[in-house]
Protein backbone atom coordinates (compact mmCIF):
# COMPACT_ATOMS: atom_id res chain seq x y z
CA UNK A 1 0.00 0.00 0.00
CA UNK A 2 1.50 3.03 -0.99
CA UNK A 3 0.15 6.57 0.72
CA UNK A 4 0.31 10.14 -0.72
CA UNK A 5 -0.04 13.83 0.36
CA UNK A 6 -1.79 16.41 -1.92
CA UNK A 7 -2.74 19.79 -1.21
CA UNK A 8 -5.57 21.24 -3.64
CA UNK A 9 -7.29 24.40 -3.71
CA UNK A 10 -10.33 25.61 -5.61
CA UNK A 11 -13.00 28.47 -5.09
CA UNK A 12 -16.46 28.38 -3.60
CA UNK A 13 -18.90 28.27 -6.62
CA UNK A 14 -16.11 26.19 -8.65
CA UNK A 15 -15.22 22.92 -10.04
CA UNK A 16 -11.94 21.51 -8.50
CA UNK A 17 -10.02 18.31 -9.43
CA UNK A 18 -8.67 15.98 -6.53
CA UNK A 19 -5.70 13.90 -8.35
CA UNK A 20 -5.72 10.14 -8.04
CA UNK A 21 -3.95 7.73 -10.67
CA UNK A 22 -2.38 4.50 -10.65
CA UNK A 23 -0.72 2.72 -13.28
CA UNK A 24 -2.49 0.58 -15.82
CA UNK A 25 -2.44 -2.84 -15.46
CA UNK A 26 -3.93 -6.09 -16.39
CA UNK A 27 -6.90 -6.45 -13.50
CA UNK A 28 -9.55 -8.98 -12.91
CA UNK A 29 -11.45 -6.29 -10.36
CA UNK A 30 -11.22 -3.04 -9.80
CA UNK A 31 -12.61 -0.78 -6.66
CA UNK A 32 -12.16 2.74 -6.04
CA UNK A 33 -13.39 4.35 -2.94
CA UNK A 34 -13.56 8.03 -2.13
CA UNK A 35 -13.70 9.28 1.44
CA UNK A 36 -14.39 12.21 3.02
CA UNK A 37 -12.99 12.72 6.95
CA UNK A 38 -12.89 9.03 7.17
CA UNK A 39 -16.97 8.43 5.53
CA UNK A 40 -17.26 6.92 2.25
CA UNK A 41 -19.11 9.36 -0.32
CA UNK A 42 -18.10 7.54 -3.77
CA UNK A 43 -17.53 3.91 -4.57
CA UNK A 44 -16.53 2.53 -8.26
CA UNK A 45 -17.11 -1.11 -8.89
CA UNK A 46 -18.04 -3.37 -11.69
CA UNK A 47 -21.57 -2.39 -11.65
CA UNK A 48 -20.79 1.80 -11.99
CA UNK A 49 -20.14 4.29 -9.63
CA UNK A 50 -22.31 5.49 -6.18
CA UNK A 51 -22.47 8.41 -4.75
CA UNK A 52 -23.13 7.36 -1.28
CA UNK A 53 -23.74 10.83 0.26
CA UNK A 54 -26.52 13.32 -0.19
CA UNK A 55 -24.15 16.65 -0.01
CA UNK A 56 -22.28 15.51 -2.66
CA UNK A 57 -24.98 14.29 -4.83
CA UNK A 58 -25.18 15.14 -8.44
CA UNK A 59 -21.57 17.22 -7.60
CA UNK A 60 -19.32 14.51 -7.78
CA UNK A 61 -17.65 12.45 -10.51
CA UNK A 62 -15.05 10.27 -11.63
CA UNK A 63 -13.79 10.24 -15.48
CA UNK A 64 -15.96 7.56 -17.47
CA UNK A 65 -12.31 5.87 -18.90
CA UNK A 66 -12.10 2.77 -16.54
CA UNK A 67 -8.76 1.32 -17.84
CA UNK A 68 -6.67 4.76 -17.99
CA UNK A 69 -5.99 4.76 -14.70
CA UNK A 70 -7.34 8.13 -13.89
CA UNK A 71 -10.00 7.87 -10.86
CA UNK A 72 -9.31 11.44 -9.51
CA UNK A 73 -12.50 12.90 -8.12
CA UNK A 74 -14.09 15.81 -9.20
CA UNK A 75 -16.29 18.03 -7.58
CA UNK A 76 -18.71 20.80 -8.93
CA UNK A 77 -20.05 23.80 -7.20
CA UNK A 78 -17.40 23.73 -4.06
CA UNK A 79 -18.95 24.70 -0.75
CA UNK A 80 -16.80 25.91 2.22
CA UNK A 81 -17.72 22.58 4.00
CA UNK A 82 -16.07 20.84 1.30
CA UNK A 83 -12.89 21.43 2.92
CA UNK A 84 -11.08 19.39 4.48
CA UNK A 85 -9.16 16.09 4.00
CA UNK A 86 -10.10 12.86 1.43
CA UNK A 87 -9.00 9.62 0.50
CA UNK A 88 -8.62 8.03 -2.43
CA UNK A 89 -8.63 4.36 -2.37
CA UNK A 90 -7.94 1.53 -5.26
CA UNK A 91 -7.72 -2.10 -4.50
CA UNK A 92 -6.77 -3.97 -8.27
CA UNK A 93 -7.56 -7.85 -8.45
CA UNK A 94 -5.47 -10.18 -10.91
CA UNK A 95 -7.47 -12.85 -10.63
CA UNK A 96 -10.43 -14.08 -8.62
CA UNK A 97 -8.16 -15.92 -6.03
CA UNK A 98 -4.98 -13.51 -6.08
CA UNK A 99 -4.92 -10.74 -3.16
CA UNK A 100 -5.31 -7.27 -4.13
CA UNK A 101 -3.12 -4.78 -5.03
CA UNK A 102 -4.24 -1.14 -2.64
CA UNK A 103 -3.08 2.31 -3.42
CA UNK A 104 -4.14 4.93 -1.41
CA UNK A 105 -3.61 8.47 -1.36
CA UNK A 106 -4.72 11.75 0.96
CA UNK A 107 -5.52 14.81 -0.40
CA UNK A 108 -6.57 17.89 1.52
CA UNK A 109 -8.58 20.59 0.29
CA UNK A 110 -8.91 24.50 0.93
CA UNK A 111 -11.66 26.29 -0.06
CA UNK A 112 -11.62 30.14 -0.79
CA UNK A 113 -14.40 32.15 -0.36
CA UNK A 114 -15.91 34.23 -3.18
CA UNK A 115 -14.66 37.92 -2.42
CA UNK A 116 -18.46 39.70 -2.44
CA UNK A 117 -18.87 42.32 -5.34
CA UNK A 118 -20.73 44.43 -3.04
CA UNK A 119 -20.81 46.02 -0.31
CA UNK A 120 -17.20 46.63 0.13
CA UNK A 121 -15.58 49.16 3.02
CA UNK A 122 -14.21 52.11 1.36
CA UNK A 123 -11.84 54.58 3.27
CA UNK A 124 -13.71 58.35 3.61
CA UNK A 125 -11.70 61.64 4.28
CA UNK A 126 -13.05 64.38 5.95
CA UNK A 127 -10.99 67.51 6.73
CA UNK A 128 -12.37 69.18 10.00
CA UNK A 129 -11.02 72.57 11.57
CA UNK A 130 -9.62 72.19 15.04
CA UNK A 131 -8.43 75.21 17.08
CA UNK A 132 -5.91 74.65 19.89
CA UNK A 133 -4.67 71.51 18.42
CA UNK A 134 -1.88 73.12 17.05
CA UNK A 135 1.88 72.29 15.81
CA UNK A 136 4.20 74.48 17.67
CA UNK A 137 5.47 77.75 16.51
CA UNK A 138 1.79 77.74 14.37
CA UNK A 139 -1.10 79.64 15.29
CA UNK A 140 -5.00 80.09 14.35
CA UNK A 141 -6.81 77.14 12.68
CA UNK A 142 -5.42 73.94 10.99
CA UNK A 143 -7.32 71.45 8.58
CA UNK A 144 -6.97 67.77 10.13
CA UNK A 145 -7.48 64.73 8.13
CA UNK A 146 -10.59 62.43 10.11
CA UNK A 147 -10.65 58.75 8.79
CA UNK A 148 -14.42 57.36 8.79
CA UNK A 149 -15.27 54.25 7.29
CA UNK A 150 -18.60 53.85 4.98
CA UNK A 151 -20.50 50.97 3.16
CA UNK A 152 -20.47 51.40 -0.53
CA UNK A 153 -22.12 49.00 -2.90
CA UNK A 154 -20.95 48.43 -6.69
CA UNK A 155 -23.01 51.52 -7.64
CA UNK A 156 -21.99 53.96 -5.03
CA UNK A 157 -18.62 56.23 -6.03
CA UNK A 158 -17.54 57.74 -2.76
CA UNK A 159 -15.32 60.89 -2.76
CA UNK A 160 -13.78 62.57 -0.35
CA UNK A 161 -15.64 64.94 1.59
CA UNK A 162 -13.43 68.47 1.41
CA UNK A 163 -15.36 72.02 3.27
CA UNK A 164 -14.07 75.00 1.13
CA UNK A 165 -11.51 76.55 2.50
CA UNK A 166 -11.51 80.54 3.97
CA UNK A 167 -8.45 82.14 4.63
CA UNK A 168 -7.27 83.23 8.15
Amino acid sequence: RSSDLHDVTGTRRSSVTLPCSYSPVEYRQQTVTWLFSGVRILYRDDSGDHVLSNKYRDRISLPEDRQGGDVSLTITNLQTDDRGRYTCRVSLKMSENSDPINKEEDIHLDVNKVQPIAPTTTPEVKLRSTKGMQPTGHSGTTDQPELHRTTATSSTIVQPIIPDRKST
